[in-house]
């Protein structure tokens, strides 16, 4: 049944939920804590909130959530990936001053 709903409704419609859903567990954990910065504990919390919201909402499987282990690991990934985007922002603004100094200065 989860299926011919799927397909009549979309994977946007589904998309689309799952971004709602995801929204509105962030602002609830974020209005409760007081912070927009969530710790490991209350990140995992949300985690939980998200899949069984889903899981409660939408038609199809059931999925499990990840446990704390692969959530951490997740996080890691995430950091490690983050700093090299900042590392990568940051030589393109060292190369574009360098250019704009090479530039005004013939």
């Amino acid at each position: 049944m989860g299926q011919v709903l799927d397909k009549f409704h979309g994977k946007q419609w589904r998309e689309k939920q799952i971004r709602l859903i995801a929204d509105k567990v962030y602002d609830r954990i974020k209005n409760q804590s007081g912070r927009a910065n969530l710790t490991f504990e209350d990140l995992y919390i949300a985690v939980l909130l998200v899949y069984n919201d889903i899981n409660k909402r939408l038609p199809g499987p059931h999925f499990d959530p990840p446990s704390k282990e692969q959530v951490r690991a997740m996080m890691q990934v995430f950091s490690f990936v983050l700093t090299l985007v900042n590392e990568i922002f940051a030589c393109n603004i060292m190369l574009t001053q360098s250019l704009i100094l090479f530039d005004s200065s013939i």
